[in-house]
């Protein structure tokens, strides 16, 4: 999104949660876009952005919208287009735009390709849901004997 705004010359704000991937962030940062931490996870930073965007007349793109997933889907046209035999396809899961773009990528060109949601080990809330059929959040435990925290649920 950063790139894009960027090469149509739209400034970007993107409202990330504190302790975000730091990786990401200084790559959103490097297409421009100007950064802003708020809240201890996704939900709270969501909600600031949208009350934000209400509050200053700003577009909020979400994460999940059918340009975004029609965007990141293209990836996946070319590798359907150059490996049409392909027989199982592994996609990391953040918050899901891919996995559905390449679904509907799939699904567009009429393969066969059976697609597997991957989620990293210490951040399944994904997949948890998905086996309970409804949206669950958990509350990750870190042992004090434990000196860093290795989490990371998006960029895998």
């Amino acid at each position: 999104m950063t790139y894009a705004a960027q090469m149509k010359g739209i400034k970007s704000i993107v409202i990330v949660p504190f302790g975000n991937n730091p990786d990401k962030n200084r790559a959103m940062e490097a297409y421009g876009a100007e950064l802003i931490e708020h809240g201890k996870d996704f939900d709270e930073a969501l909600g600031y952005a949208q009350s934000l965007a209400e509050e200053r007349g700003w577009h909020l793109f979400p994460s999940i919208h059918h340009h975004l997933i029609q965007g990141v889907g293209t990836y996946s046209l070319e590798l359907f287009n150059s490996a049409p035999s392909l027989d199982t396809l592994y996609v990391p899961v953040g918050l899901g735009s891919g996995i559905c773009g390449t679904i509907a990528a799939r699904n567009a060109m009429g393969v066969n390709t059976t697609i597997v949601g991957v989620v990293a080990a210490n951040a399944a809330t994904y997949a948890h849901s998905f086996e309970a059929k409804k949206p669950v959040s958990f509350v990750f435990l870190i042992p004090r004997h434990w000196s860093t925290c290795s989490i990371m649920s998006t960029g895998l």
